[in-house]
């Protein structure tokens, strides 16, 4: 997904070359997306340099994925913004399991990852389109409209951002 949003903000495909990622198998699904992440210096190596992809993502690792991740789209780090929509995500519950605070080293779901994402990128889901519209769309199996982030995911998963067609 992130290399999609990348892409998307760039206006340009996902380009699968590069050096593999260590940590991560070379003919990994993943692998194409991860080799285009990198060579745009969107770094997802983990404290010890490598890629776990079967491990846990901690709030704080997502945090500095986030400002790399902005930062590769020409939006700048950590600002005012960014802050704010941190804040709004994890600290006020927006996300299940936001609690009281921030625990940089509480790991982050995958729901929670992609609302953030999206709050973070500015792309606000239009509901009432993609409910009228959820049978045209890709969904998951294990998320379904009751999901607290069901409108958040299918955006994330179908490339409804400002100015992009379905």
């Amino acid at each position: 997904m992130l290399a999609r949003l990348l892409a998307q903000a760039r206006r340009e495909p996902v380009q699968k070359t590069g050096q593999a990622v260590p940590g991560a198998a070379e003919n990994g699904w993943y692998q194409g997306a991860l080799r285009y992440l990198a060579d745009r210096g969107v770094d997802l190596a983990d404290e010890d340099g490598g890629f776990s992809p079967a491990e846990p993502v901690t709030r704080g690792e997502f945090v500095g994925l986030a400002v790399r991740l902005r930062a590769a789209m020409g939006v700048p780090g950590l600002d005012g913004q960014l802050l704010q929509s941190l804040r709004a995500v994890f600290w006020t519950g927006q996300t299940e399991g936001g609690g009281a605070g921030f625990d940089p080293h509480g790991t982050v779901t995958r729901a929670q990852s992609v609302a953030a994402l999206n709050r973070l990128l500015g792309r606000r889901p239009d509901r009432r389109d993609l409910a009228e519209h959820a049978r045209q769309l890709h969904t998951f199996s294990d998320v379904g409209p009751d999901h607290w982030a069901w409108y958040d995911i299918l955006e994330a998963a179908n490339g409804r951002a400002a100015g992009v067609e379905r």
